[in-house]
């Protein structure tokens, strides 16, 4: 409803906006409600349904901020494993919403309402801020209409994930059974064999190093690799270069007041007898009646309108406070409200309002009239429009220049460098895998820098647009050919590799030999202290370790039992086992990850049965070329 305000978001979308999974509105993409889409390339379809190249492109740019923003390290939107990703999000997005239309499923447009609210970016000191919403959909270029759009198929997610979980089914005796496994306890003693132990590099020969480079010769392979000058033009670079007049600045503000201007403002109040769009008219019918019967006793007594709000409205978010909606802007509510509100005049009262989320009373107490801020406030944030603004016009100017005279003036970039004011920078060995600063990289530049021609006259590349607004040329300094790395170069690197490698034999085929020894009473190693475990508290013991150990029977103790493991091998008495308890205060919590895990498994095989039916098909092609801008 109009202020359904508190702290919790669950579904799909709103868990994009926090952030926490982003596939930040091109889970549908913002573009397919604003755009013609008969003429976009396709990255992939979902049934008729087309995911576009701006919908991907979207999506990797918000998932690689999203990443970055929560400290995961620097996001290669390049990576084949992270663009993959991204699309079967999106993919899987798109599955679910086929998925709930199909089935019935009715978003309802109050749930929007209260999910919208309690999304935790849109508040401010717990409470939901329309300054907040407003300033986040400003810089995403969308309107509280979109907004709630994209909410409402996140409720449609919401309820299809529900109802898929609410089937899954645990029977009370396979709890009872795990719980008795997790809690038995077992009684051992230990004795570790470490492939360290066994390291002797003094004894791998030569014959053996040489042997192994021939027979992994592929993995000494090294790709080609170049040192390039490289120049760069972009819109950055220019921006720096931009001196700041301010005369032009102020002239800037002048011709777009309006984007300036604070916009009309109003403050009111309202009772809403609720009714959904999709209820019958007969229930609707009686809403509206008894929202007559409201405005009648309202205009009887005016005065007394918060004290009614607080009796009849049906909003939660505002009935306690006597329906007070504080200021708000013509595009924070919807049309029906907004209509009537703004056409009210102080101290009016409306008539019954009829929206989709039922049936509303105004009454207006305020107005604030639309103002320009003024020109000191807003001083830092007109240059630096400003400055973008010239910079794009310089860019658009000199981008052609630029190709041309890196092409004119094949034979260096000095002269180009002076004409543009830039600098020629240097990169060090870099090639198709590997490249620092990452934009050398690009597919296209490195095809024009490892070219026949490039690589025989040591000529400027091209320009080549590496990002938006970037052009990058480059010439080649050095060349290193694909090759091999010389025995000579790798033969340290071999010599250990075999001395672990032997190492490790030598720790699993002595800890094997002990366990053989023990099992018929000779063995004479040393144990460690008794250890008691259960699969809940295993201790420091590698899972393998503690796999093999419950595996075992009880029957006869005591159980020597041994293990391969990463480090070398490890041997185990098993003294005594102690039956587990089926303890109750587990079990409301192993329920729960039982129905978690097998929820999870239901939806995932609803996803791969609906994929299966609507058909899911990838322009292989058309994903590789899109580019996070």
């Amino acid at each position: 409803m109009l202020e359904a305000i508190r702290d919790r978001a669950q579904g799909w979308i709103a868990r994009v906006i926090l952030g926490l999974v982003i596939l930040t509105f091109a889970i549908f993409g913002v573009d397919s409600y604003i755009n013609d889409r008969s003429a976009v390339v396709e990255v992939a379809k979902v049934g008729g349904d087309a995911i576009s190249q701006q919908d991907f492109q979207l999506a990797l740019r918000n998932q690689k901020d999203a990443q970055e923003a929560n400290g995961e390290g620097k996001v290669n939107t390049e990576d084949p494993k992270f663009r993959q990703a991204v699309l079967d999000d999106l993919i899987t997005a798109r599955v679910m919403t086929l998925a709930a239309q199909k089935s019935g499923i009715k978003a309802d447009p109050q749930q929007a309402l209260k999910t919208l609210a309690e999304i935790p970016v849109f508040q401010d000191g717990g409470k939901f801020s329309p300054a907040r919403m407003d300033s986040w959909l400003r810089n995403r270029g969308m309107s509280q209409t979109q907004l709630l759009a994209l909410l409402q198929q996140d409720v449609q997610l919401s309820q299809l994930e529900v109802g898929l979980r609410e089937g899954s089914f645990i029977a009370e005796g396979s709890v009872k059974q795990l719980i008795t496994a997790l809690s038995e306890q077992r009684e051992v003693n230990e004795q570790i064999f470490e492939a360290r132990h066994f390291l002797a590099p003094e004894k791998v020969d030569n014959a053996a190093i040489e042997a192994e480079y021939k027979a992994q010769r592929a993995k000494f392979e090294t790709p080609a690799q170049v040192r390039v000058e490289y120049l760069v033009l972009s819109l950055e670079a220019i921006k720096g270069q931009i001196k700041v007049d301010e005369a032009a600045v102020r002239r800037h503000y002048d011709s777009h007041l309006s984007r300036y201007s604070e916009p009309e403002q109003r403050r009111a109040r309202h009772i809403l007898i609720a009714a959904r769009a999709d209820q019958p008219a007969s229930e609707r019918s009686q809403a509206r009646q008894k929202a007559e019967q409201v405005l009648a006793e309202v205009k009887k007594t005016p005065a007394r309108f918060s004290d009614l709000a607080r009796k009849h409205s049906q909003d939660p978010g505002s009935a306690s406070k006597g329906g007070d909606l504080d200021f708000f802007t013509r595009d924070r509510m919807i049309k029906a409200f907004a209509d009537t509100a703004f056409a009210l005049k102080k101290g009016e009262i409306s008539g019954v309002v009829e929206s989709e989320f039922g049936y509303h009373i105004i009454f207006l107490d305020e107005i604030r009239v639309a103002q320009a801020q003024p020109f000191e406030r807003l001083k830092a944030q007109l240059t630096e429009e400003w400055r973008t603004q010239e910079a794009q016009k310089r860019f658009a100017e000199q981008a052609d220049k630029f190709a041309n005279q890196v092409y004119e003036q094949a034979n260096g970039l000095q002269a180009v460098a002076k004409a543009y004011n830039l600098t020629v920078q240097t990169s060090g060995w870099i090639g198709r895998a590997q490249a620092e600063p990452a934009f050398l990289g690009h597919p296209g530049l490195m095809d024009a820098v490892f070219s026949p021609e490039s690589l025989a006259k040591k000529q400027n590349t091209d320009a080549i647009e590496v990002a938006p607004n970037t052009l990058v040329a480059a010439r080649l300094l050095e060349h290193k050919p694909a090759g091999v790395r010389s025995l000579a170069e790798v033969s340290a690197q071999i010599r250990e590799q075999l001395a672990n490698r032997t190492a490790l034999a030598t720790a699993r085929r002595t800890g094997a030999e002990t366990l053989a020894q023990t099992q018929t009473g000779k063995g004479t190693g040393v144990w460690s202290a008794n250890m008691m475990l259960t699969r809940m508290q295993p201790l420091n013991l590698p899972p393998e370790a503690i796999k093999v150990i419950f595996k075992q029977s009880s029957q006869r103790l005591p159980i020597f039992v041994g293990v391969e493991t990463q480090e070398g091998y490890r041997l185990y008495r098993i003294n005594q086992v102690q039956a587990g308890k089926a303890a109750e205060q587990h079990a409301g919590r192993i329920r729960a990850d039982l129905l978690r895990m097998q929820g999870k498994s239901e939806i995932k095989a609803f996803i791969a049965a609906v994929k299966a039916d609507v058909g899911v098909s990838i322009d292989e092609k058309a994903l590789g070329k899109v580019e996070a801008r």
